[in-house]
């Protein structure tokens, strides 16, 4: 954020980034809608979203935890392969800047928030049936209740791609635009914080296999 030239798709003379009014792939375009090259940011953008691979091996091997309830591992292992696809979706987040590939980078980034969206449904069930404290299920399905929220309040705000910077100014305005990225990083925050939940309750799986 620091190394972002600036602006947002409204104000092109904004200085800088904005936490309430730059959506966070905009630090992977590759130029600012400042008009400035981007270079820096999305490099350095790109490759936190290429880390998520070891985040999605890592849920591959997570399900064998839960072998001792089949009905618990059989969710576990879908819930897992979704998350994994979730991040190949976040991966290609980072190769389709939306200033390039605008269509491309919609697609991506909705998928990316569905198929991790099922994948934590399918291990907040497993969980249910294992032996783990139900609060961490509990903690999960919360966050699908927010992401549910999320698209109801957006499903009637259509995607213009902000190179159309006329069209763009006609369908949003500056309240609409803050509500969107406020909503996006809050979505963000809550499954960083759901993965984290998931890392101490699989912790406390294992402490209870080795028992």
């Amino acid at each position: 954020m620091m190394l972002f030239p600036g602006g947002n798709h409204l104000d092109t003379n904004q200085i800088g980034y904005s936490f309430t009014k730059n959506f966070i792939s905009e630090l992977g375009r590759y130029k600012s809608m400042s008009g400035d090259t981007n270079f820096f940011s999305s490099f350095i953008f790109i490759s936190i979203c290429c880390l998520n691979i070891f985040l999605g091996i890592s849920f591959l091997k997570i399900p064998k935890l839960f072998k001792q309830n089949k009905i618990s591992y059989g969710f576990a292992l879908i819930g897992g392969t979704f998350i994994f696809i979730g991040c190949l979706f976040y991966i290609a987040v980072g190769f389709t800047p939306e200033d390039l590939y605008f269509q491309k980078h919609i697609f991506v980034a909705e998928y990316f928030f569905n198929t991790t969206s099922l994948g934590i449904i399918f291990f907040s069930i497993a969980i249910l049936f294992s032996r783990i404290n139900n609060l961490y299920a509990s903690l999960s399905l919360a966050l699908i209740a927010l992401l549910v929220i999320y698209a109801i309040n957006l499903s009637h705000i259509p995607e213009i791609d902000p190179a159309d910077t006329i069209l763009y100014a006609q369908t949003y305005t500056m309240e609409t635009q803050v509500f969107k990225v406020i909503m996006q990083k809050l979505m963000a925050i809550m499954i960083m914080i759901n993965i984290y939940t998931f890392t101490i309750g699989i912790n406390n799986l294992l402490e209870t296999n080795d028992q």
